[in-house]
């Protein structure tokens, strides 16, 4: 039924030009044929490839494509190069829905919409592009909410395994708190706790056909020896400069570190209103990502600033901090977390964004944490939440001087639930784990993309009965 629905939803754009429409219709066929050419998901992971790229092909002028779907169209003058941009966008999401993976097939289909209206922005003249551009936005939307749908309905198909202690590889106890790959199985995992500014690296191996973590092995500390109580809470990196980035709590910085863990001198340019002082105490900056696609630096504060207060349903507002290429900040885009389901009047209590992960073409995954623990450590509880959120679903903050509580609920970016789960202490429960630091992990044979999860076990916090347990945890997509 939703493909049947996207499909009428494009076609509205279609009937005007009869070109267009059997171009649609061309499209529908064949992604049709290519979802029931096999159950095997890695097939349709590799069909689901050709078939997208056959739909942003559409707006290239003079583009050669081997897919029949490409001869239907002619490219000519601008202006109808400009009408067959329209349709790119709603076919990119036909293809999707039709034919993709569990998730990873709409998110797919949204990193080729993505990349359709990137060269709807090339090819189209700019004399003409006033004129259909609020075409062209409604067209996102009713893509952007399909997608949606599809992602709703790929929650049934996300695995959760379970969680591994890395006691199990002599793994030592410590807080960590960020992770990020480095490739060949190899990860930069940060400590709140370290002596200084740094990172360990831990070769982690997953079975590439159930995703079960196999291994873990961990490094010496790599940072200076001097002491600095940075608490680092997240870590990016970027193999274009051999660096990594790592976010700080305690100074609200973001700084860059040689893969020796020394500070090389350079930080993205936080602004005052980030300040230490414009926070809740140790409500900074938790959650770091980068998209290499963009080569933009993604972060926020784990709960509200000071200015912010609450919104919606005593709900806390965030603000996504965009820093391009030159380091600096481009955008401030509003986000609303869920409301808290813990209670919160025990010994310790967070509820904030932990980590967000980037997936390309302005699509991210964004953990939601929340932990309380009373007083007698006997019914402690976590609640873990991930969404999947796409930047181009909401306006940048046109006045970012104006507290979030003052903003209409409808200009936060909207969300979709990808899966969610809880850990706890008990006398019939003991799995309590506080996890902070989230990454991409490698692909399994069969095309699913494989998310790690890890945990802050407070340096193995406990008594002579129990001690938290560092977790290692894998989701699979």
């Amino acid at each position: 039924m939703l493909f049947i629905s996207i499909l009428a939803a494009a076609c509205v754009y279609a009937q005007q030009d009869s070109v267009k429409a059997d171009t649609v219709k061309v499209i529908a066929k064949d992604s049709a044929i290519a979802r029931n050419a096999g159950q095997d998901s890695a097939v349709k992971a590799s069909k689901l490839d050709v078939y997208l790229e056959a739909g942003r092909e559409i707006i290239a002028p003079g583009s050669k494509s081997q897919d029949s779907v490409i001869t239907s169209v002619i490219p000519g003058d601008s202006e109808k190069v400009a009408k067959i941009a329209k349709v790119a966008l709603p076919a990119a999401a036909i293809i999707g829905s039709a034919v993709g993976l569990p998730f990873m097939g709409a998110l797919a289909a949204a990193q080729k919409v993505a990349a359709a209206k990137k060269q709807y922005d090339k090819y189209v003249p700019d004399e003409i592009k006033d004129d259909i551009n609020s075409q062209v936005k409604n067209t996102r939307k009713k893509v952007s909410q399909a997608l949606k749908e599809v992602m709703k309905k790929s929650q049934k198909d996300v695995k959760l395994l379970s969680s591994q202690s890395m006691a199990d590889w002599k793994i030592p106890s410590a807080n960590y708190s960020g992770i990020v790959p480095l490739g060949n199985d190899d990860y930069a995992v940060v400590d709140d706790k370290s002596p200084s500014g740094g990172f360990y690296v831990m070769h982690i191996e997953l079975d590439t056909i159930k995703g079960k973590v196999l291994s873990v092995k961990r490094s010496s500390f790599k940072g200076v020896q001097e002491k600095s109580a940075e608490d680092c809470e997240d870590i990016v990196y970027l193999p274009q400069c051999q660096s990594v980035w790592i976010a700080s709590e305690a100074n609200q910085t973001i700084s860059e570190y040689s893969m020796e863990g020394e500070k090389t001198g350079r930080q993205l340019e936080v602004p005052l209103m980030f300040s230490k002082d414009s926070i809740v105490p140790n409500q900074g900056f938790e959650a770091l990502t980068y998209a290499s696609d963009s080569n933009m630096f993604y972060t926020t504060t784990e709960s509200a600033l000071r200015i912010d207060g609450k919104a919606g349903d005593n709900q806390i507002p965030l603000r996504m901090i965009c820093f391009d290429s030159t380091m600096s900040v481009c955008a401030q885009v509003p986000y609303l977390m869920e409301k808290p389901l813990l209670q919160s009047d025990v010994k310790y209590y967070a509820h904030g964004v932990s980590a967000m992960l980037a997936l390309g073409s302005n699509q991210f995954l964004v953990m939601e944490r929340e932990l309380s623990v009373p007083k007698s450590y006997i019914g402690a509880k976590t609640s873990i939440r991930i969404f999947w959120i796409d930047l181009d679903d909401v306006e940048a903050l046109d006045d970012v001087s104006q507290p979030l509580s003052r903003l209409p609920l409808d200009h936060f970016l909207p969300k979709t639930e990808i899966c969610s789960f809880s850990t706890g202490l008990s006398v019939s429960k003991m799995n309590y784990a506080n996890f902070e630091g989230m990454c991409l992990g490698p692909q399994l044979s069969n095309g699913h993309q494989t998310v790690i999860l890890i945990c802050d076990s407070q340096n193995g916090m406990g008594n002579g009965i129990y001690h938290l347990k560092d977790y290692i945890k894998v989701i699979i997509l």
